[in-house]
């Protein structure tokens, strides 16, 4: 059962992401968030009371991700096709990567191909599809992180091999410091972005996206999403690798985390 682990005749509560206070928390296998019309996910709800819900309002429904029963580890799954995606409109969701010292996304998802080479996990952005100002994307065999502080149009991006599979990524923007790191499965790389230090740039996104971008047909992913948080500033060393542990134990990713993980044997229990 989600939310409870058996140890011997105690039930113990498992450890969730509302402990980390998150501007938004996306989890497919919670049914009760996922609204449906013809057979396509017209929206994807916070289940944080911040209201940042993810949605597709056109009528054309190729641009409409669906949902798989029991996708990954028995659980309900977001599939994205390569043409469809999700678009977070809510002022708030757009506003926070807005003149911000830090922000932070974590993300599982089951990635077969992108269209054009090219696949944005998520992606907020000063125009529709392009400027990242933060962004995952899969590029080139590798999953990039990219930011860009002061929209100048030049991101920087940081990377690591992308493996074929279910994966647990994470992205810390540090605008303050002029660094970036990218996490999958436990393992991360820390690079300077070469853009000065100070907060990103005090305007709003103009699109933020998710599976996708709003060109239909580009930089889109194939594959799935199981659930996303996204964290204003940078998780602590410990705070991090609680999630990740909720994250594989919840998704039957324990396997992908490094030897010494401190949740590679055991859940993390609130």
């Amino acid at each position: 059962m989600i939310g409870q682990a058996f140890f011997g005749t105690n039930t113990l509560p498992l450890w969730t992401p509302a402990k980390l206070t998150p501007e938004i928390w996306l989890d497919a296998s919670d049914s009760t968030t996922i609204t449906t019309a013809s057979g396509g996910v017209n929206t994807w709800a916070d289940k944080t009371a911040n209201g940042n819900n993810f949605t597709q309002g056109s009528g054309t429904l190729n641009v409409h991700p669906t949902v798989t029963t029991a996708g990954l580890n028995g659980l309900n799954v977001i599939n994205f096709s390569g043409t469809s995606f999700l678009l977070g409109t809510a002022t708030h969701t757009r506003s926070l990567c807005q003149n911000v010292a830090s922000f932070s996304t974590y993300i599982v998802s089951h990635v077969n191909v992108v269209s054009s080479g090219v696949g944005r996990l998520i992606l907020w952005s000063l125009s529709a599809g392009t400027s990242p100002r933060a962004s995952i994307t899969l590029f080139s065999s590798q999953y990039l992180l990219q930011q860009d502080r002061l929209d100048s149009g030049t991101q920087a991006n940081n990377g690591l091999s992308h493996v074929a599979g279910a994966r647990i990524t994470g992205a810390e923007h540090s605008f303050s410091t002029a660094q970036s790191t990218i996490w999958v499965d436990g393992t991360g790389n820390t690079s300077a972005t070469g853009q000065g230090s100070g907060n990103s740039v005090n305007t709003i996104s103009t699109e933020v996206e998710l599976g996708g971008t709003a060109s239909v047909g580009s930089q889109n992913i194939v594959g799935d999403v199981a659930e996303m948080v996204c964290i204003s500033g940078l998780l602590s060393t410990t705070n991090r690798q609680i999630l990740e542990g909720y994250f594989a134990y919840k998704w039957g990713l324990t396997a992908n985390l490094p030897s010494g993980h401190p949740y590679k044997t055991v859940p993390p229990y609130a």
